[in-house]
């Protein structure tokens, strides 16, 4: 009944843009230097509160201090 009408199985796929560079920095910074917590940087910053945290642990873990 429908073989002949077809839809579409996806769109494009379209990515969003991440956080710029330079407020991930300056987030990760206001939280080692200051007692800010991550979700008041997070929401600071613009910022997801998980990405956030990724990029603390990754930044202690590589012993860049």
């Amino acid at each position: 009944m429908y073989d002949s009408i077809s839809m579409p199985r996806s769109k494009e796929k379209k990515k969003r843009p991440g956080p710029s560079k330079v407020n991930v920095e300056r987030a990760v910074q206001e939280v080692l230097n200051t007692n800010l917590s991550i979700r008041a940087a997070a929401k600071q910053f613009g910022i997801a509160q998980s990405a956030l945290a990724r990029h603390i642990k990754n930044f202690k873990s590589s012993g860049q201090n």
